[in-house]
């Protein structure tokens, strides 16, 4: 691990346990900012499930990395065509929704 990140894990821990609640509101994060990020993932997981119910959009995700996977993979053989379609299938990106979802 980076030095830089432990010693802000020890003054996160150190302010969590020394600053008195209203201080803590105001130096590590507020309830207000939490309560703005979880609608935002509400908000996210409903736009994500709308577009996936819709019959008429073939890709609701966005696939970040699938420039790279054009670029990256060989085009000798069929199979490098059916690896390609395997990972941007809808099953890939239900379960990047998944992860989504479930853990940010």
């Amino acid at each position: 691990m980076i030095k830089k990140k432990y010693s802000e894990g020890i003054k996160l821990s150190a302010q969590r346990k020394g600053l008195p609640k209203l201080a803590q509101q105001y130096v590590i994060i507020s309830d207000e900012q939490v309560e703005l990020a979880k609608k935002c993932v509400v908000y996210l997981t409903r736009q994500m499930r709308e577009y996936q119910s819709n019959p008429y959009n073939s890709c609701p995700v966005w696939i970040p990395y699938y420039d790279y996977i054009s670029r990256a993979l060989p085009s000798e053989k069929g199979t490098d065509n059916r690896v390609v379609i395997l990972l941007t299938s809808k099953s890939s990106r239900c379960i990047l929704m998944y992860l989504l979802v479930c853990y940010f």
